[in-house]
């Protein structure tokens, strides 16, 4: 289950992504300036017909917190571990998920363990 993990970037940016982040696989747009949408629709086109999945995740992404109900019923709140690949490999494992063409998390205030479609 190993995943290629590109990082799409800004050629401004793409000398100081290269020093913190060495040795990974990066797309340096050809242009600056260029908004979001462009890269995710360059990335999009170039991989919607060579894999069934692919993930797009902004660089300001933190954290992901697992919440488990223990015996005593209070939730409890973890944040260590390889979360993000396992939030990511549990959506893609999920039932008629071929099916689905847009999956993805909510960004969570703090307040709720889980919201449902009907609270979106």
């Amino acid at each position: 289950e190993g995943a290629l993990v590109v990082a799409v970037v800004s050629p401004e940016e793409e000398a100081e992504y290269r020093r913190c982040w060495p040795g990974s696989l990066l797309l340096a747009l050809p242009q600056a300036g260029r908004p979001v949408g462009y890269a995710r629709h360059v990335l999009k086109r170039a991989l919607q017909w060579r894999t069934p999945f692919f993930w797009m995740c902004d660089d300001n992404l933190s954290t992901f917190v697992r919440i488990e109900r223990g015996s005593d019923g209070l939730a409890r709140r973890h944040t260590q571990g390889p979360l993000f690949r396992e939030a990511f490999m549990h959506v893609q494992r999920r039932e008629g998920i071929s099916s689905i063409a847009l999956a993805g998390f909510l960004r969570s205030n703090g307040t709720e363990t889980s919201k449902t479609y009907t609270e979106v």
